[in-house]
């Protein structure tokens, strides 16, 4: 029978061993149904509470190394592992002890689940319940090994994933890999995944209305099915916007090296701070464009008009136009894009003649857009875009009559 959620039973040789170092705790630990590992496997596990380490970490002997050459990929059935956390500094290493629902961590064809709170372990005093929305530390053991592997990501709250080792001792930072790809973030929480993530096989997809943070690299491609999409990251496949990409953090630059598409259905959020401060999605490949726009401008900065903020390029060229395109008004100015073939700029214009007190509209689309073109040189300030307006009609038709 398959390895259950418990995944092993102590035997009757488990004891607590008090020493100078502050206690060594000693568990053998014998899986069930061995016939189904490449070896039989008896393991003990000596877990030292440093009184030098503060708060306490967990050191795993050799048996990880072990453990590593012997787990096949059919050692149990999928199951769903709940962080539990521990006292100590929590941290997520490949087949540590203690910290998941079901002792061992989670495998490749498991389903990592960091819920609304921690649970106490049934199975140690040194476990209690902490608060929500904790940090953990991506972690291993020796620097030849794997790191932390999940099939799927489901975050029930604000979390925090982390590569990093500050104020470990016996530990290495190590990348995410995920088998499966799945990254569900629920309800209007906020996930963030400061790690570089491997794809094993598949796109990393995100699903769930929150919203999941990026801030390394991604090695492979990504799709946004559902919620938010954003930080500071690289995607070295593909990336497809079905829902809502922000890039940065306010603001900041996604980086795709293949092709980047966004359908009807999706979202880019753009945010401005200044003239050399603004959102950047940076493709290597080719970029099509449908579905909205939504510009923010941050801290009360108000373009001057005429003013251009080239925030997409494509080495590939551009293709398509967003649909919709909602961007702020200001002393009659917003903003509006401006395509070319292999980038898009947003530019501080006039909003409308209907924006203009005491005017009337009488242009066409045409006229409009022929009007756009004198934008720069002929109106400068809002307050030259009355003269202007005044002088539309008669400008439009020299520039018709010259053609």
């Amino acid at each position: 029978m398959p390895l259950k959620e418990k995944g092993c039973r102590s035997s009757a040789k488990d004891k607590a061993v008090d020493g100078p170092a502050g206690g060594l705790y000693t568990r053998a630990l014998v899986f069930p149904d061995a016939s189904r590992w490449r070896r039989s496997v008896v393991l003990t596990l000596h877990i030292m509470k440093m009184k030098s380490l503060q708060p306490t970490v967990p050191i795993l002997a050799g048996a990880v190394a072990l453990l590593l050459g012997t787990l096949a990929p059919s050692a149990h059935a999928a199951t769903n592992k709940r962080w539990t956390g521990n006292t100590g500094t929590p941290v997520w290493a490949t087949l540590a002890l203690g910290n998941w629902t079901g002792i061992l961590a989670p495998t490749r064809i498991d389903t990592a689940i960091f819920g609304e709170r921690f649970t106490p372990s049934p199975l140690d005093p040194f476990y209690r319940v902490q608060t929500d929305g904790s940090e953990v530390l991506l972690v291993k053991v020796l620097p030849a090994v794997p790191g932390p592997i999940a099939a799927d990501l489901v975050f029930l709250n604000n979390w925090k994933l982390t590569e990093r080792t500050t104020g470990l001792i016996g530990f290495f930072s190590a990348p995410l890999t995920l088998t499966g790809g799945f990254v569900t973030v629920s309800g209007s929480h906020t996930a963030t995944i400061d790690a570089d993530i491997i794809m094993a096989s598949n796109q990393l997809t995100k699903l769930g209305s929150g919203t999941l943070l990026l801030e390394r690299t991604v090695n492979g491609s990504a799709i946004v099915q559902e919620g938010v999409l954003g930080g500071n990251f690289t995607i070295t496949g593909n990336l497809t916007n079905q829902a809502t990409l922000s890039p940065g953090n306010s603001p900041g630059t996604v980086a795709v090296r293949r092709n980047f598409q966004q359908t009807s259905t999706g979202t880019l959020a753009l945010e401005i701070a200044s003239p050399t401060s603004y959102d950047h999605l940076i493709v290597n490949g080719s970029a099509k464009l449908d579905g909205d726009l939504n510009v923010a401008l941050l801290n009360g900065y108000r373009p001057k008009r005429g003013q251009k903020f080239t925030f997409l390029s494509a080495g590939g060229g551009v293709s398509g136009e967003f649909d919709n395109v909602n961007a702020p008004v200001w002393d009659l100015l917003t903003l509006r894009p401006f395509y070319s073939g292999d980038s898009v700029a947003l530019k501080a214009v006039v909003a409308s003649f209907d924006a203009l007190p005491g005017l009337t509209s009488n242009v066409t689309a045409a006229d409009w857009a022929a009007l756009q073109a004198f934008d720069v040189t002929l109106a400068p300030e809002p307050s030259a875009v009355l003269a202007l307006g005044c002088l539309a009609p008669t400008l439009i038709r020299r520039r018709r009559m010259r053609r």
